[in-house]
């Protein structure tokens, strides 16, 4: 069998590790190529090309070393050189290379974290551009693989698409340093949010869940991630000291620090397909509160791993309270996410995916 071309050009986020810990484990032949300037640990490697790191790059290299790239793929494909090439997420250049391969009758796997539904990227100019690409790269890929059957539902209804659609869970995110015991309840905790934060994420509710508990209850609320907008509160309550926020990109390596420091890790989102946030949370067995929306439900079993809620913050607040006043509760479910790793083993979702790649070459 000839290799399979496998692409995993971002420079940061939970995709980024997720191609990482998935193609390291592929026992299959294969060509790996990453970028230089990664911001989190590469797969291992064949080659490493330039990609762009922000928007000016983006438009820099677009029109500069993409074309020198698909003129190199197309002279492997005119000896034949690949038998399929893998896209494990959604990069910005997915649709030039789809094309190429397409050209040659090749056959296009791709990993479909949020099947084009949630934000809509807010609905700017660059959002419909990101829509665009990734909807015209799916429309393209002979196999789709999904990481919940909330988002493979979700995406049949749209597309109307129902062939070729695996469902392979996402698996453990296990950043340096983190702690992955199960946990004692903390009488005054520290309450977490984490990711970027858009408009769905519901960062507002939580924040007024957090001002109707009493300040004795909890230590402090930190919010972590990157803000895409302003959000929409008192300006005091950036001065708060119950309140923290860290308004920036997080290393990988300083990741695991969060998790660690926090007892409960709540996301408040008011649409979600599936969570990289939880699946951290689940290997940092830390207790979470979660909103009735989306893929989350597939992630966690509702009561046995997870406070599950509405996403109003009076409910988001009683989540919340269920798990600061009730110990026996708190480390049962700590307990149980412990429990829950061994079935989120990343050898065995390669393997899943690697059957996916080969049933294509046959």
């Amino acid at each position: 069998m000839k290799p399979v071309l496998i692409l995993s050009l971002g420079v940061r986020g939970g995709t980024v590790i997720y191609a990482q810990e998935v193609i390291d484990r592929l026992s299959i032949e294969k060509t790996v190529i990453v970028p230089f300037g990664s911001l989190v640990k590469t797969p291992r490697h064949n080659y490493k090309w330039i990609a762009h790191r922000n928007v000016y790059e983006f438009f820099i290299y677009s029109f500069t070393l993409l074309p020198l790239y698909m003129i190199s793929l197309f002279c492997d494909l005119t000896v034949n050189k690949y038998s399929s090439i893998y896209l494990p997420y959604f990069h910005y250049w997915n649709i030039f290379f789809v094309f190429i391969f397409k050209l040659f009758n090749k056959k296009v796997i791709t990993t479909i974290h949020d099947g084009c539904i949630g934000d809509k990227n807010q609905n700017n100019f660059k959002g419909k551009i990101v829509d665009y690409l990734k909807e015209k790269s799916i429309y393209s890929s002979d196999e789709l693989i999904f990481l919940s059957e909330y988002v493979k539902n979700e995406f049949q209804k749209r597309y109307g698409r129902k062939d070729d659609c695996h469902v392979i869970p996402l698996g453990l995110i296990i950043p340096e340093g983190l702690r992955q015991v199960s946990r004692n309840h903390n009488p005054l905790p520290n309450i977490l949010f984490f990711g970027q934060i858009t408009r769905s994420k519901g960062v507002e509710n939580l924040i007024h869940a957090c001002l109707k508990i009493a300040t004795e209850k909890y230590n402090k609320l930190v919010i972590v991630g990157k803000h895409f907008y302003p959000l929409d509160i008192d300006r005091n309550i950036y001065s708060s000291s119950k309140i923290v926020f860290i308004d920036n990109y997080v290393p990988e390596n300083e990741i695991s620090k969060f998790f660690n420091e926090a007892d409960i890790l709540v996301l408040p989102y008011t649409i979600a397909t599936q969570s990289g946030v939880v699946s951290i949370g689940v290997s940092a067995c830390i207790p979470m509160v979660c909103t009735k929306v989306g893929g989350l439900k597939d992630q966690l079993v509702p009561d046995a791993e997870a406070i599950f809620v509405n996403s109003d913050s009076e409910s988001i607040k009683e989540g919340i309270l269920a798990l600061i006043d009730n110990k026996e509760l708190y480390e049962s479910i700590s307990l149980n996410l412990k429990r829950k790793h061994t079935s989120l083993d990343w050898n065995n979702i390669a393997k899943s995916i690697e059957n996916v790649i080969l049933s294509t070459t046959e």
